[in-house]
């Protein structure tokens, strides 16, 4: 009788151990942050009516082609948009012509980002349509053929036209480049 009590209790505690590794090794959660090293200097908005470029120059940035400086707030908030995306989880990895249309990635619905420091692209977003819940979108990251759903509205924060990222101050001579 002690022998089999020996044998019994020693064969609980290794499936407990066993267990306990399994909780450990399997406990990874679909949630995963893609974080950039490096800050843009140069970001690229394109959707079906028009692309925006954004430059710095000299710590200010500034809308390419036209005279306007671009709000800080904005691009700060691009910026942290294009530097820490935070996705839940990937919801397809095929380029099928229908998937692509469910989750609104086809070119014509699509926001395309792209980010550059000293002219090499260090992010590439494709945003979709917003899911079930309007805090999240369907994007591809990169050239990722995963179709991941990304919390935070991003499609919210990059459909901007030159109007909404245009500095707005009450004299003309500081919202304009100097010529």
């Amino acid at each position: 009788m002690k022998t089999r009590k020996i044998i019994l209790l020693s064969s609980i505690a290794v499936l407990i151990f066993i267990y306990g590794i399994q909780l450990i090794l399997n406990n990874k959660s679909p949630i995963k942050i893609y974080k950039l090293k490096e800050t843009p200097n140069k970001i690229t908005i394109t959707n079906q009516n028009n692309e925006i470029t954004l430059e710095k120059m000299e710590d200010i940035w500034y809308i390419k082609n036209t005279d306007f400086l671009a709000d800080e707030d904005i691009i700060e908030e691009f910026i942290d948009s294009i530097c820490n995306i935070k996705t839940l989880g990937i919801v397809s990895n095929s380029n099928a012509e229908s998937e692509l249309e469910r989750y609104g990635l086809n070119e014509i619905k699509t926001i395309k980002v792209n980010a550059f420091n000293s002219d090499k692209t260090i992010r590439s977003i494709i945003i979709g349509k917003d899911s079930v819940s309007p805090d999240h979108n369907y994007i591809r990251i990169d050239s990722s053929q995963n179709t991941l759903l990304a919390a935070g509205n991003l499609r919210n924060i990059f459909d901007k036209t030159i109007d909404d990222i245009k500095k707005e101050t009450d004299s003309e001579d500081n919202t304009t480049l100097d010529k």
